[in-house]
This record gives C-alpha cells, sequence and structure tokens, in this order.
C-alpha cells in the first residue's frame, strides 16, 4: 500500500510570506505516538530504520526531550528537541542535512524536562531503495 503525504513550510515576516508544499509517495509510514514520563533516561523505544529509504522526517514533543539512535551512552545521532520544536526534513534537502545518518536500531529518550512528554514521530519510507 502507498501513502502518500505533504509537508508545508513557511515563513512570514512584516507582510513577506514564502511557503513551500512538497508531496511525497513512499511504501511504509512508521508512526511512533509515545509519552515518556519526566526523569526518564534512555527509554528505549522500539525502532529499525535503513536511512538510505527514509524519504521523510517528522518529529516533534510537547517538552524538551534528547533522542538518540542505537545507544544511549555512545549514539550515532542525537537530536534534541525544544518544548513544541520539530525536526522536518525530506529528501529534497539533501542527505547531508538528515538528522539520521545512521541506519537505526533503537531509540533512545530521555526526558528531564519536569513534565510528561509526548514524543510523536513520522518516518516515510521506500522499502523499495
Amino acid at each position: 500500500m502507498s501513502h502518500t503525504i505533504k509537508v508545508k513550510r513557511g515563513w512570514a515576516f512584516e507582510g513577506e510570506s514564502i511557503d513551500r508544499e512538497e508531496t511525497l509517495t513512499g511504501g511504509q509510514l512508521v508512526t511512533i505516538d509515545e509519552d515518556i514520563p519526566d526523569s526518564t533516561t534512555d527509554d528505549l523505544v522500539a525502532l529499525t530504520l535503513d536511512v538510505s529509504q527514509i524519504q521523510a522526517i517528522f518529529i516533534t514533543s510537547n517538552q524538551a526531550i534528547t533522542l538518540e539512535t542505537n545507544n544511549g551512552s555512545a549514539p550515532d545521532d542525537t537530536i534534541t528537541l525544544a518544548a513544541n520544536g520539530c525536526v522536518i526534513w525530506t529528501t529534497a534537502d539533501g542527505a547531508t542535512l538528515r538528522p539520521l545518518q545512521t541506519d537505526v536500531t533503537a531509540l533512545y529518550v530521555t526526558n528531564a524536562s519536569g513534565s510528561t512528554a509526548t514524543l510523536r514521530c513520522r518516518f516515510l519510507v521506500d522499502p523499495t531503495v
């Protein structure tokens, strides 16, 4: 089954507005919706991804958290999110800007924000690549 997503990005300042919308299609949509309790260190979230197959990434949390891939103490990739921040990436951004550079075998999440964090991740994948 094919999945089609739209990614919208924009900028507005003093009457100037710039927007861009991309439509991407992939055969698999990997979804994570997890509540991460406060005072959690390296909470394991099951995730495997071949980074060469990723077409789009969207990661957000309502609290400040840190995500680490493959190993909580010596991660391959680290993403630090501010509260209500997000990471958006598509193939149009280029591989060098992709927030995940190494294939993912596990995701570790740390939350020291003072509140439970709601982590939401979406990965559009083309498993035929």
